[in-house]
């Protein structure tokens, strides 16, 4: 949206929509720094991004740079203006359609790293103990490049403070990201958080200084993290370079819109439309960006994205089970001073269960940190999740039914302890472990769709940082891979047993795949070390019904990306595995028609 007295650009919609972008993030305003956007603004803004399938990722501009910004209002304002009733009424009931952005790079530098994450936290919460079920987009601090690491050292506890787990973080690379092994470290922590993680914005240059924007979008697509471009027009003063097309003519690109939308993995090359509007997004996807509606400072940009499960990297699991219930304990991501954790619960009666408690004991050296759809409580080591009758995770259907929640935990005395005794409404489920992998994802985990967005504004600030400009009358964009709400998409899981080859001491548990015609998404599939002796280095094969291309993977590299049969080895952290130790990995592909579970061996 533009700045007061200048045009409204709605018209770049269809305009972006037509570079292949799946996404425009929109800037909004609270009125704490620039005219308010009402509800029937934002509403409009949506409306036109349905009609030019786009999902729509919204953002609050006037906490920009709070703390070093003068006029930039608090994050706890941008929740405010979220949950007043007329923003409300217009994006509640919009949750396959939109992704809230919370704020704009709403901590400058100089901000305690507490004060980040207690203020980002408590934003969090706030918004969902209104009811806003959206998936959340947080930005980093140091005006969005995280220079002094406070989003990257801090993902996971910023993570498990969701009691939705519907959160994607997004760091903005300008001149900090100059070299590629700044640029690679950074996405390789969030790898081993096993978060999610989006270039919220990047560019060329800034100021005059050099990005890398070719390893930025090279190991966006390589490890299927999203990534947007800064901007798509109306930048002035130092930053007119970030122009993707000048005077919002969408025929006259700069040359940074040329490498961004036409160059090597760049929009036109890697936009996949989301299935929310009948795309088969899969893979990697990409867009470019929009204004939105009145009076107010708005920026645009142009992205690429996509995202694995956040489940790439080491994993554990066991199943519980008796007569009447069982449970899947799977370890998702152990990072050594803490752990995450996919819990299923299964009702194996007759009868359904409205209401249920499950219990058990973390290991020594172990302690709750947070989780999601369900409330904890702890005693000590004893951790305890529930949901009421009437709660949408509370019920347990009869023969089977499942209920899945998720919890990280810190870790003193590693590797993380695998449970396998647990109560549920105070009836034992306990059982002998044995390697398994849970057939019921967590309805509200970040799966194989990715999102991602940003904006900033185009004026000067400190040599690591992104002010606003009140100047600035660009948009912004971003891209969004499938939708995990495709009603398009079939899910289908494998309880078989493992498979090895003779003599080996390693075994190959199939997990699930999610596949949608076009398409599909395996994961969890588990290799784990049945002998008594350390192995380094390991190999999985996987037997197809059809042929296949792989489009992205994680936590496994493979030597040939199509055919029937496909065989890769472990990445650099997950080769060495002590015995009965586990790593999960999955990938995603393109095929014809919808494939089943594929079986897996390891050698």
């Amino acid at each position: 949206m533009p700045t007061p007295g200048t045009p409204n650009n709605t018209f770049a919609f269809a305009d972006i929509a037509a570079t292949g972008a799946n996404t425009v993030r929109v800037v909004l305003a609270t009125g704490g720094r620039w005219t308010r956007n009402d509800g029937a603004d934002v509403a409009n803004v949506i409306q036109l991004c349905k009609a030019n399938r786009l999902v729509c990722v919204l953002e609050v501009h006037d906490a920009t740079g709070w703390g070093e910004q003068s006029g930039a209002v608090h994050i706890s304002d941008a929740v405010a203006y979220w949950t007043s009733p007329d923003i409300m009424n217009a994006i509640v009931g919009q949750e396959d359609y939109v992704i809230i952005n919370i704020a704009n790079e709403p901590f400058g530098n100089n901000v305690p790293e507490s004060t980040y994450v207690n203020d980002t936290i408590a934003a969090i919460q706030d918004l969902r103990a209104a009811g806003l079920t959206h998936l959340l987009m947080v930005d980093a601090a140091n005006w969005g490049q995280d220079w002094q690491n406070y989003m990257r050292n801090n993902a996971p506890t910023i993570f498990a403070a969701d009691p939705l787990g519907k959160l994607v973080f997004s760091v903005h690379m300008y001149e900090v990201y100059q070299n590629a092994s700044t640029i690679v470290s950074y996405m390789d922590a969030f790898a081993t958080h096993g978060l999610p993680l989006v270039v919220g914005e990047f560019g060329a240059d800034h100021q005059g200084n050099p990005v890398d924007e070719d390893t930025i979008m090279a190991e966006a697509q390589r490890r299927g993290i999203g990534y947007i471009g800064w901007s798509w027009s109306g930048n002035g003063g130092c930053c007119t370079s970030l122009d993707i097309v000048i005077n919002w003519d969408p025929n006259n690109l700069s040359s940074w819109g040329e490498r961004l939308i036409n160059g090597p993995n760049g929009i036109r090359e890697t936009s996949v439309i989301a299935s929310i509007y009948g795309g088969s997004g899969s893979s990697s996807s990409s867009s470019s960006s929009a204004s939105s509606s009145s009076s107010s400072s708005s920026s645009s940009s142009s992205s690429s994205s996509s995202m694995p499960p956040p489940s790439s990297s080491s994993s554990s699991s066991s199943t519980g089970g008796s007569g009447t219930c069982a449970v899947d304990y799977v370890i998702a991501n152990d990072w050594g001073s803490g752990f995450q954790v996919n819990v299923t619960v299964r009702n194996l009666s007759s009868q359904p269960i409205d209401g249920w408690t499950l219990v058990w004991n973390l290991g020594a050296g172990e302690s709750f940190a947070g989780g999601w759809n369900a409330s904890f409580s702890t005693s000590g080591s004893q951790v305890t999740a529930s949901n009421p009758a009437g709660h949408w995770n509370g019920r347990l259907a009869a023969n089977g039914g499942t209920a899945s929640f998720g919890f990280q935990a810190n870790n003193s005395q590693p590797p993380a302890n695998v449970a396998t005794a647990f109560t549920l409404n105070g009836v034992a489920c306990g059982g002998a472990a044995s390697s398994s992998s849970s057939s019921a994802s967590s309805s509200s985990s970040v799966s194989s769709s990715s999102s991602s967005s940003s904006v900033s504004s185009s004026s000067s600030s400190s040599s690591s940082s992104v002010s606003s400009s009140s100047s600035s009358t660009s948009s912004s964009s971003s891209s969004v891979s499938s939708s995990s709400s495709s009603s398009s998409s079939s899910t289908s899981s494998s309880s078989s047993s493992s498979s090895s080859a003779a003599g080996s001491a390693l075994s190959c548990t199939p997990g699930t795949v999610d596949s949608w015609g076009s398409g599909f998404v395996l994961n969890n599939y588990t290799v784990t070390n049945t002998g008594t002796s350390p192995v380094t280095g390991w190999t999985a094969t996987l037997s197809f019904d059809r042929t296949v291309s792989v489009t992205n993977s994680w936590g496994i590299a493979f030597a040939t990306t199509s055919g029937s049969t496909l065989s890769g080895s472990n990445v650099s952290w997950n080769g060495n595995l002590a015995p009965g130790q586990s790593v999960t990995f999955g990938l995603q592909g393109s095929t014809s028609g919808n494939i089943s579970p594929p079986a897996c061996s390891a050698h």
